[in-house]
């Protein structure tokens, strides 16, 4: 678990000093600066959730990329009768890059869920799962430079950095969630 932690945290830095130090070019020198904020709903993701809705903003702009922080919320519904709903807040870095409306996309970030849809049954009852996960991303993403239409999709897996919940039961897919995401909203 440490060594998890570890890794995503050194991989964090590593990618926040490429993304820092990488491109040294004059605000004023932009090829493709791209507005500033964005609204989308994404499905699955690095919310690990069904519906969630993330306000996504450009904090520093390079010559041909830029870095972004993206905060969401969100909402898994109960599938079935026993179980809870479960609810997510993923924050993260996305470092995106390309031209015009085409982007390439890398981003790391972190994930409380409390209630993980990923429900386990002991003894006749469900329990639910809170939990803290690193989120990675790698995708491409739709963005006119101008604003308007903003598409999302990539692979966005999820690794368990702390449980909150004592549950007996601990499988693969309790520590490793193999998702991806598709997101759609505007940009403005």
């Amino acid at each position: 678990m440490k060594a998890t932690y570890t890794f995503a945290v050194i991989l964090f830095l590593a990618l926040f000093n490429l993304l820092i130090t990488g491109s040294a070019q004059g605000q004023d020198e932009h090829l493709n600066e791209l507005k500033k904020n964005s609204v989308y709903y994404e499905f699955l993701g690095t919310g690990a959730t069904l519906f969630s809705l993330h306000y996504e903003k450009n904090i520093k702009q390079f010559e041909k990329s830029s870095l972004n922080l993206d905060l969401g919320v969100g909402y898994d519904p109960p599938l079935h009768i026993d179980m809870n709903p479960s609810y997510a807040f993923p924050l993260s870095l996305n470092w995106t890059s390309g031209i015009k409306n085409k982007h390439f996309e890398l981003g790391i970030g972190l994930t409380y869920n409390s209630g993980v849809s990923q429900q386990i049954a002991t003894g006749g009852k469900t329990k639910s799962m809170d939990a803290l996960w690193t989120s990675f991303r790698i995708g491409y993403k739709y963005q006119k430079p101008e604003g308007g239409l903003y598409f999302r999709a990539g692979l966005t897996p999820l690794l368990r950095v702390k449980k909150f919940t004592s549950i007996d039961h601990d499988d693969f897919f309790d520590k490793f969630l193999p998702f991806f995401g598709i997101g759609v909203g505007l940009t403005f």
